[in-house]
């Protein structure tokens, strides 16, 4: 008789507390939770305002030289309506903002982390290298020991509630046109609907004059004051 009411203990012990997800369930969680999140800001127009600080470091990290533009962006999901500049300031007085050339430079960086989070993606290994109270902590790697050029190696922070990615901290291993580059990216959840960014930061080096010069440089953006403006959605609902 102890002995079975032992058993059913350890039975009843077992159905409360929720039993740790693999690895393979959470990238698979999280996989599909960003996919239905891009699919659910294409039903949404919204805008914020963006904040970019471009300059060149010194070794300890600190602005030496900084270009600062305020933009007002409008949006349909990833794709970019209108953008204007309320504010710029540059070191340079002959420098004027130019967005067109900012994305070519951002292209040439040539930096893929649209990564689908699978147990057998042929290109990366994952790990669960922490979980902490709020977040699994999943480590990204490439397969091969020479890498591709513009694969990442880092970590991502998934919540564990909503298992929307809360932040991506990584190293582009092989960038195309920088000798070194890091990235943090941090994104939310707004309460009207739309998964977006809220902070974004880029640290590098690059060799300029023939290789013969070496310059740190760092991009720091802040992306806040989101406002939705249409919800396709509702509007076919109503």
């Amino acid at each position: 008789m102890i002995y079975l009411i032992a058993f059913f203990l350890i039975v009843l012990t077992n159905l409360a507390i929720p039993q740790d997800l693999s690895l393979e369930e959470i990238l698979k969680r999280a996989q599909k939770t960003f996919e239905l999140q891009q699919e659910n800001n294409k039903a949404f127009i919204y805008e914020y305002t963006e904040r970019i600080i471009v300059g060149k470091i010194s070794k300890e990290g600190e602005f030496e030289k900084a270009d600062t533009v305020y933009s007002r962006v409008k949006m349909r999901g990833d794709e970019e309506l209108s953008r204007e500049i309320v504010y710029s300031h540059s070191e340079s007085e002959k420098e004027k903002p130019d967005k067109k050339k900012s994305e070519k430079e951002n292209k040439k960086l040539g930096v893929d982390i649209d990564v689908e989070l699978t147990i057998d993606n042929p290109d990366y290994v994952f790990e669960l290298v922490d979980d902490t109270a709020q977040f699994y902590v999943i480590s990204i790697a490439p397969r091969k020991k020479k890498p591709d050029k513009g694969q990442i190696k880092g970590k991502y922070f998934i919540d564990k509630e909503s298992f929307l990615i809360k932040t991506m901290d990584f190293e582009v291993l092989r960038p195309e046109k920088v000798k070194e580059l890091k990235m943090h990216l941090d994104f939310t959840k707004l309460d009207e609907g739309p998964y977006v960014m809220t902070d974004m930061e880029m640290r590098g080096r690059v060799k300029i004059l023939f290789g013969v010069i070496n310059v740190r440089f760092r991009v720091a953006g802040q992306f806040y004051d989101y406002r939705v403006l249409e919800n396709e959605e509702f509007k076919e609902t109503e």
